[in-house]
């Protein structure tokens, strides 16, 4: 399996932010092909995207920056929701700085769904540095803030024969939960770990119940290395992108009291195949 490069970046954040090798070389680079950003209030409504430039190379990079219409299937310079602008198309670097950004504006946080992710490509029109990225596909969501509420309970139907105590969180924003390191224990206590069949699991699962009552989850890796060879994802049903033929009509995610969620996680192999829905029980504290 090969990983896709990704660089997590925080909206309004000034700290250095390493970018591909420069030196000895003249042009312009992203960071990465593929950016995650949160944005916050504290944002002011701009997104600033990293624009790295090689010693020696002009003090101005030309961007382009394109949505995806689902409608034409294409990418167009507008965006259709109307959410996202492209502040200017020119990113300055004065003073021989070697970062400069690139700033994209939205008009209200408001615009943002509590757990949506947004898209849009950007390209600069530039010569690029040798084995440098040309252009870059920003994921973009809201920063949720979130707060401990104790130790509860996680079992996975599909993993696990025990019960494994777990931190909780819970936003501030609304009902959304993070169980916290929900495979660690059991991975090393049922032997996932000692017989090779391990592989980093994502470090808390996302649970979201909206205002309707329906209760979703955020895709997640859970650490099964399935034949040592491919990585195992959990994915809400509903949501699932591959292997459709798989009948989950039997499967719902609900409350079975006030304090315990069950969710029904479609396993899969990217690419490759899958298991079926496992029931997954989670306690609150």
């Amino acid at each position: 399996m090969i990983a896709a490069l990704a660089l997590t970046l925080f909206a309004g954040c000034d700290k250095q932010v390493l970018g591909p090798v420069l030196d000895g070389a003249t042009g312009f680079s992203f960071a990465a092909p593929v950016l995650n950003m949160e944005t916050e209030p504290a944002d002011e409504n701009i997104l600033r995207i990293p624009v790295f430039r090689a010693a020696g190379s002009e003090d101005m990079a030309n961007i382009k920056c394109e949505f995806y219409d689902p409608e034409t299937k294409s990418y167009v310079a507008a965006d259709p929701e109307g959410r996202f602008r492209l502040a200017t198309t020119r990113v300055m670097f004065l003073d021989d700085a070697r970062t400069g950004y690139v700033q994209v504006g939205y008009s209200s946080l408001d615009d943002f769904g509590m757990t949506e992710k947004y898209s849009f490509r950007l390209s600069i029109d530039s010569p690029i540095t040798p084995g440098g990225y040309s252009t870059t596909m920003v994921t973009v969501n809201r920063r949720l803030t979130f707060d401990s509420l104790g130790t509860g309970t996680f079992y996975d139907e599909f993993l696990f024969y025990e019960t494994y105590d777990v931190e909780i969180l819970k936003a501030r924003e609304g009902e959304i939960y993070r169980v916290m390191h929900p495979f660690d224990e059991g991975l090393v206590a049922e032997d996932y770990v000692k017989n090779g069949w391990y592989t980093t699991p994502s470090e808390y699962i996302q649970i979201e119940v909206k205002p309707n009552g329906e209760i979703r989850f955020d895709e997640f890796a859970n650490g099964m290395y399935f034949q040592k060879t491919y990585v195992v994802y959990g994915v809400n049903p509903p949501e699932r992108k591959e292997h459709l033929e798989a009948d989950c009509s039997g499967f719902s995610n609900s409350w079975l009291d006030s304090k315990t969620l069950s969710l029904y996680p479609f396993y899969y192999i990217k690419g490759y195949g899958y298991f079926d829905c496992y029931p997954m029980i989670i306690t609150l504290p």
